[in-house]
Order: C-alpha cells, then sequence, then structure tokens
C-alpha cells in the first residue's frame, strides 16, 4: 500500500511506493490544478493499481503502475508531466493492453 506523508516544515512530501521504498517527492502546491501520479492521479484504467517508481538512470523517476498480471504500465500522468520536462517516450512499455482496459475487463485476459 502506497503511503503519502505530509509535513509542512519539510521540503519534500515522503512516498513510500509498493515495494516499500521511501522517496522524496514535490509537494501538493507544485501540482495544484493538474494531474499528477502522487497528489491527483487522473481517471485512468490503472488508477487503482500498485505503484513502483523506477530508479534507473534511463527513466529515474517514472512512475508505473503494475497490473493484476504483474505487467508495470508507464503512469500516463507521470509521462505527462515528462514530456511537460522535453523528456519525450517515457511511456513506452511493454504492454499486455490492461492499460487501455477496465480493469473487470482485465481479471479475464
Amino acid at each position: 500500500m502506497t503511503k503519502l506523508r505530509q509535513n509542512k516544515r519539510w521540503s519534500y512530501d515522503k512516498f513510500t511506493d509498493d515495494a516499500n521504498v521511501v522517496w522524496n517527492v514535490h509537494k501538493k502546491e507544485a501540482c495544484i490544478g493538474e494531474n499528477c501520479t502522487i497528489h491527483n492521479p487522473s481517471d485512468h484504467p490503472l488508477k487503482d493499481a500498485s505503484i513502483l517508481i523506477r530508479s534507473d538512470p534511463y527513466k529515474y523517476g517514472l512512475i508505473e503502475r503494475i497490473c493484476v498480471h504483474g505487467i508495470g504500465h508507464s503512469d500516463p500522468d507521470s509521462v505527462a508531466f515528462y514530456a511537460r520536462q522535453g523528456a519525450h517516450g517515457m511511456g513506452v512499455h511493454g504492454c499486455d493492453g490492461c492499460c487501455t482496459r477496465t480493469p473487470e475487463e482485465s481479471l479475464y485476459i
């Protein structure tokens, strides 16, 4: 279970992903008015799926949603954030289609 911890004295919020890794993430004020995987996720098929944050050099910080089949799908809000920073192609992933199906449809694949 992911957990967001906030404290007004911290420079960053603390977020624990589903691999139990604690990350420093931006404060909620930084993403007001935008969709954000951590603070304001958009309504997409995997919005309630487990969250892992990538730590490899090529996609460091990219958030993936893990579907019921164990496949990592790039979170669309995370991909949009990186695109705004000029990093394109972050949404490329080994896909089984769960990120375009309803959660109910994914259970029967």
